[in-house]
């Protein structure tokens, strides 16, 4: 009877280890991922910037394609977002973004208004973040997923670099409208080559989209050779608009900041230059509206504002077809059917636009006039 005991024992002393490894292994799975982090708001976008970086967000436990939830000290919350390193939503929808060259992780609406001020937030207040599901989003993450270099050794040529070239498409004037990336803007590497290209083809007005003139004053103080840009001698003659707009174009500030610009670009001469910092998102819909004016059609609006996939990521049709009609509908589509919207035809969503905005009847023909070469 004792053996007996004694064997009894033993077994039971067997399964001690294997419980306590399960129990460690529970543990550590269930574990919760949460993290406190100082907020600011970002100026550009209105976007709610937690100050930590990137790298050591992800450290904390984040990973781009996980769900998170954030509660901020003064009772605001949102919950179940995504967390990506570029902005992946629809218009409107909410992301955590650790986009590439940002110092800070960021969460906002996509092309749409300020969720800092929309949460009545301010910089004392406290942004809690924890995980709500690992990889529930990694599906749209590694469908999305991109990035481009700040090397000029990377690319064939200046214009693939800079994001450079001359609209197109209806009947647009030539070469007299052009786009590409931030002439003084240093963030992504490109603003020198960019002055030589503007330079190179007469540049006479540029429709900055992106910067005001405290802007404009930091970067000369972070980049001094940058006072000598012809970018800074066209700002001197007053041949530069900064209308500083964030990416909401939808929102009533945005149509009525554009159209104020594209007031004064009327009354100058050309050629001229549109762009916000890559040339991409800001620039891509100004572009798409001006070219609608002059009765592009819809595959010339896609060759054109798909070029910058192709100049940055080299995304196109034929070698990364997934890709490329995942960005065409994401971006560009939600463009044209937000012009389309009510049964409009591009065209008269794009006039619409400019009436909403405020533009009269005869702006608007000034502005057709500029734009259209009546030979075509």
């Amino acid at each position: 009877m004792v053996k007996n005991m004694k064997n009894r024992l033993r077994s039971k002393l067997l399964y001690v280890p294997i419980i306590c490894i399960c129990l460690m292994l529970f543990s550590s799975c269930c574990k919760v991922v949460r993290k406190d982090y100082n907020i600011e708001r970002d100026n550009n976008f209105g976007a709610v910037k937690l100050l930590t970086s990137i790298d050591d967000f992800n450290l904390d436990g984040f990973t781009f394609g996980d769900s998170i939830d954030i509660r901020f000290s003064n009772g605001q919350e949102v919950l179940d977002i995504p967390y990506f390193n570029g902005y992946y939503t629809k218009t409107g929808e909410l992301e955590a973004c650790g986009y590439p060259g940002y110092t800070s992780v960021y969460v906002s609406y996509t092309n749409s208004g300020s969720l800092y001020d929309e949460l009545k937030l301010n910089d004392k207040d406290i942004a809690s973040v924890t995980l709500n599901e690992k990889g529930k989003y990694l599906n749209i993450q590694e469908a999305f997923n991109i990035k481009y270099s700040d090397s000029r050794d990377n690319y064939n040529s200046d214009e693939r670099f800079s994001n450079f070239r001359s609209l197109s498409g209806g009947n647009l004037k030539e070469n007299t409208f052009y786009r590409g990336a931030s002439p003084i803007d240093n963030e992504h590497n490109r603003p020198s080559i960019v002055n030589k290209l503007i330079q190179e083809v007469g540049i006479n007005f540029i429709l900055d989209l992106a910067d005001s003139q405290s802007e404009i004053d930091s970067y000369i103080i972070n980049n001094p050779e940058e006072k000598d840009y012809y970018f800074m001698k066209l700002l001197e003659n007053d041949n530069v608009a900064l209308l500083n707009l964030d990416a909401a174009y939808r929102s009533e500030d945005y149509c009525t900041n554009l159209i104020n610009g594209l007031r004064v670009m009327m009354n100058k001469q050309g050629p001229y230059y549109i762009h916000c910092l890559e040339g991409k998102d800001r620039t891509g819909f100004v572009c798409i509206l001006l070219e609608s004016l002059a009765n592009a059609t819809y595959e010339e609006l896609e060759n054109d504002y798909m070029i910058t996939y192709y100049n940055y990521y080299g995304i196109d049709e034929n070698s990364t077809p997934d890709k490329y009609h995942a960005y065409l509908e994401l971006k560009f589509d939600d463009i044209i059917d937000y012009l389309r919207r009510d049964n409009n035809s591009i065209f008269d969503g794009a006039v619409r636009y400019l009436q909403d905005g405020g533009m009269s009847e005869v702006e608007i023909d000034e502005l057709l006039k500029l734009l259209i070469d009546e030979s075509k």
